[in-house]
């Protein structure tokens, strides 16, 4: 169904990704990488593999009291007045470089 079309347009039309999506994502056709103008043809094995995600917030050792966790996502009760994310005034000491520590010490990586 899909024989000719660039492997580009295919990723968004049938998995939607968007155009600026395309640009985190390296294609690879039958174990070698392409571009997203390389057309697909019947039988061809198609691999996309997502850039890493990396942030700019530096890792901060907090007490953090998580109320549940999973794959997917952390509840936790927020001390009051800890602002949540860096902003020109504060730069330091935000819950974001709390959880960034968290997940740098848990999963050995920052994402």
């Amino acid at each position: 169904e899909y024989h000719g079309y660039k492997a580009g347009e295919y990723l968004k039309e049938v998995y939607g990704y968007s155009s600026r999506s395309m640009r985190k994502i390296d294609i690879f056709l039958n174990g070698k990488k392409v571009n997203p103008n390389k057309k697909i043809r019947k039988l061809n094995r198609l691999l996309v593999k997502e850039h890493n995600k990396g942030t700019n917030i530096l890792p901060i050792k907090m007490d953090l009291d998580i109320v549940y966790e999973d794959n997917n996502l952390i509840i936790l009760n927020k001390e009051p007045y800890l602002i949540v994310h860096p902003t020109k005034k504060k730069v330091d000491k935000t819950l974001a470089h709390g959880i960034v520590y968290y997940m740098k010490e848990k999963t050995g990586e920052i994402t």
